[in-house]
């Protein structure tokens, strides 16, 4: 892999599973979604917050025993405290104000056990979630200010990942909100076939992760960003209920959608079921043919590195 941990060849294979119903053990829920995928993960994904609490340091306990033990460990770094309830503003981040969680967050980073990938805000284009969080302009200053702290503290084993939702309603504003390619490593997004549970259409995995991609390969795209591994940050599908194979037919899709799409590099299952939409059956072991199809989809040479 390269420096930038870009796979060779193919993609990586990962997920995210919350550690909630695992004692918040990440390791053990990470082991458990191993068991139902059938293999080994090649990455994995985690949230932290703003906070000073344990929520908010990273790498933890767990995330360096996962570098140990080969995981590529991808970070989404939140600007919210979510004990308090609270979001930390881009404009205070910006200005400076931040800056000692900043410097403290990058020396924990620097002495970390190897090279890990961290995203600023993810699905900042998200208006639910950073409506006041300031103005665009405010989000990139913050994003530079925290990759330009990190390098400066000696802290260059970390891979920048930018990843708005993907979603078509926001794309206009994609241009405003990227960073610059210095500071841009990957670029993620956030595709989903949610079907019935948020009232669209049936999208098979092609169409799924193709519409953003696409979009972002055009060439008035092109004009604001370089040529950049793609990741699928967060993905899933929900389930049909008149159909119980329609979930598992989507999952065993998954590969041969990936490989129309060469930039993608890495993709990462999103394990959780989506509380704030009613209903969305989007975990892996909504459904035994569900699980019986994401682990084939898994033993495709395609996502199967020689290092892992």
């Amino acid at each position: 892999m390269s420096d930038k941990l870009v796979p060779r060849n193919g993609a990586w294979w990962g997920a995210y599973n919350s550690s909630r119903n695992y004692g918040w053990d990440w390791g053990l829920a990470i082991k458990d979604f191993e068991a139902k995928a059938g293999r080994k993960l090649d990455i994995v994904y985690r949230y932290h917050d703003w906070g000073t609490t344990d929520n908010g340091i990273f790498p933890d306990r767990f995330e360096a025993a996962q570098m140990n033990e080969g995981y590529i460990v991808h970070l989404s770094w939140e600007s919210r405290r979510y004990s308090a309830g609270q979001n930390v503003t881009w404009t205070e981040i910006a200005n400076g104000s931040q800056d000692a969680v900043i410097r403290a967050a990058a020396e924990r980073a620097k002495n970390a056990p190897g090279k890990f990938m961290i995203a600023f805000d993810h699905e900042m284009d998200n208006t639910d979630v950073h409506s006041a969080d300031g103005p665009d302009a405010d989000y990139v200053a913050a994003y530079r200010r925290i990759v330009d702290m990190f390098r400066a503290a000696g802290a260059t084993n970390v891979v920048w990942v930018w990843t708005p939702m993907g979603w078509s309603g926001t794309r206009a504003r994609l241009p405003a909100l990227y960073p610059g390619d210095t500071y841009v490593d990957w670029i993620g997004y956030d595709p989903y076939n949610f079907y019935e549970c948020n009232g669209s259409g049936w999208k098979d995995p092609a169409t799924t992760f193709g519409s953003h991609y696409d979009w972002m390969h055009a060439p008035a795209q092109m004009a604001w960003h370089g040529e950049k591994p793609y990741i699928l940050s967060e993905f899933s599908s929900h389930e049909d209920p008149a159909d119980p194979n329609r979930k598992g037919q989507w999952m065993r899709g998954i590969v041969d959608a990936l490989k129309r799409y060469p930039d993608i590099k890495a993709v990462q299952f999103y394990n959780s079921n989506v509380t704030h939409r009613s209903p969305c059956k989007l975990a892996v072991d909504s459904s035994s043919q569900s699980v019986a199809g994401y682990a084939a989809a898994g033993s495709d040479p395609y996502v199967n590195q020689p290092h892992h």
